[in-house]
């Protein structure tokens, strides 16, 4: 429909737009014309985006596991009715209404499997960045939302997750710590998900990122709250206690962030951010933390992070390490040694994807 709708539109634009640009150099009145005729497109364009989008399933993400399913068969139903014999105009409409049918349920087999009891992690491939999202009895969490790899768009890749899980609002929105591979896709997250609280360190920066996020957050009207005590917080049938930052050192960014614990029955998973092994050990020594089944990796796995001490303290049976391409060297085979040696089962974004763990 949007390309029946737009798609000539937008070919007249393109197309109508360089030679435009030139008339004006030659003859201004005449290209001053024209330019009336390439507005009139664009908001022809403008108005049917707007149109298009309050349109229920206007898109779907291939984040469901089921729409690629629907998509073969979206294809061969068409492809049948091309085939059957006579031609008439009835079948394709029966196609067209079967479609639609079919791609209602396949939306809603998505979101279901995210409406039960229990928690859903995924640990999202955002190359080298973190954006954990949690899902329990229909309720959404996300821990950061960035990437240092520009050819990722953390923000649209975290939107159209929750999308495909059927989130139409994020309850909370959690930011660790003020570095730009974990807060840089959070506009555009916000600009395509409404979002009821945003969760931050009351802690400065050296680069100003806390005032980008601010104002992101005031221009979208969503809450914000800063975590400076132990907070307990509730996501369908999960506990979320999150700790304000403990680092000692104002001027070391990694150490003044907020760390969580999700808590679903008898299965615990902790987000450290960026923490050293110092303040890890600061972590650990502070709170009564339980032992834990599932850990986010410290700082994408570098040797500063995930000491002996917090492993042999909490240990974990499973480590997910959010990292993509860089220089740093991260995972490091220190700290994929001194989980090896824990026993722990490693797994990478960089190598696995987008790790989804599944508590029931």
């Amino acid at each position: 429909m949007s390309n029946l709708l737009c798609l000539w539109a937008a070919t007249l634009i393109f197309t109508l737009g360089l030679p435009v640009a030139a008339l004006s150099f030659l003859a201004p009145l005449a290209a001053k014309g024209l330019g009336l005729v390439l507005m009139a497109l664009i908001w022809y364009l403008l108005e049917m985006t707007h149109l298009l989008v309050k349109i229920p399933y206007h898109a779907v993400y291939f984040s469901n596991p089921y729409l690629k399913y629907w998509l073969f068969y979206l294809y061969g139903l068409f492809g049948a009715a091309y085939l059957i014999k006579p031609p008439a105009r009835r079948k394709y409409a029966v196609a067209a209404g079967l479609a639609a049918l079919s791609l209602f349920v396949t939306v809603q087999l998505g979101r279901l499997q995210y409406s039960r009891d229990g928690l859903d992690i995924m640990v999202l491939d955002v190359g080298q960045g973190e954006s954990v999202l949690l899902a329990s009895r229909g309720h959404f969490a996300l821990v950061d939302c960035g990437s240092k790899n520009s050819w990722y768009s953390p923000g649209d890749i975290a939107v159209d997750q929750l999308r495909s899980m059927g989130c139409g609002e994020l309850d909370y929105l959690m930011l660790t710590h003020y570095d730009s591979d974990h807060i840089d896709g959070v506009a555009q997250l916000l600009s395509r998900m409404t979002v009821s609280r945003l969760l931050l360190p009351d802690t400065q920066d050296d680069a100003g990122l806390r005032e980008v996020i601010l104002s992101a957050a005031d221009r979208y009207d969503v809450p914000v709250e800063y975590v400076t005590e132990e907070t307990r917080w509730t996501l369908g049938e999960t506990g979320l206690t999150i700790y304000p930052p403990l680092g000692t050192d104002p001027e070391v960014d990694n150490d003044q962030g907020l760390t969580m614990l999700a808590t679903c029955g008898a299965f615990d998973l902790l987000v450290t951010g960026d923490m050293s092994s110092k303040t890890e050990q600061t972590l650990i020594s502070t709170y009564a933390l339980p032992d834990i089944e599932a850990l986010v990796v410290g700082h994408h796995g570098s040797k500063s992070s995930t000491s002996e001490e917090l492993l042999d303290a909490l240990l974990p049976e499973v480590a997910a390490i959010s990292v993509g391409s860089n220089s740093y060297g991260h995972p490091t085979p220190q700290t994929l040694h001194r989980l090896t040696k824990a026993g722990v089962a490693v797994y990478r974004t960089d190598r696995q994807g987008t790790i989804h763990l599944s508590v029931n």
